[in-house]
């Protein structure tokens, strides 16, 4: 049997492959602090089956992904812009632009 890891011990597991990304969020406690506190007020609306589910699937490790991207870029949304846009030492000048599910705008510098 595989002991439960407890819910910080698994969103610090996901902060450290998301740093990994965006190395600029290393040291930022606060958006790991924030993301548990958003994800644990999710978890309080769900009942037990769908927590099991919740768990065994990718969907936590996606919502926890989500909550880092947000929180991250609503801290220093240029600090997370530089890290993703440069190239060999030069800052790239495109804008980079993230779309939803369907297509629409979700986040843009303009």
């Amino acid at each position: 049997m595989v002991p439960y890891m407890s819910l910080s011990q698994k969103v610090k597991e996901i902060y450290s492959d998301f740093v990994k990304l965006y190395p600029t969020c290393q040291y930022k406690e606060a958006i790991l602090e924030l993301t548990i506190n958003r994800i644990l007020r999710r978890l309080a609306d769900m009942t037990q089956d769908t927590l099991d589910n919740y768990f065994i699937g990718q969907q936590f490790r996606v919502d926890v992904t989500l909550e880092l991207t947000k929180i991250a870029l609503m801290m220093h949304p240029k600090l997370i812009l530089d890290s993703i846009s440069q190239e060999k030492g030069k800052i790239n000048t495109s804008i980079p632009i993230l779309y939803n599910q369907f297509g629409k705008i979700v986040y843009s510098l303009d």
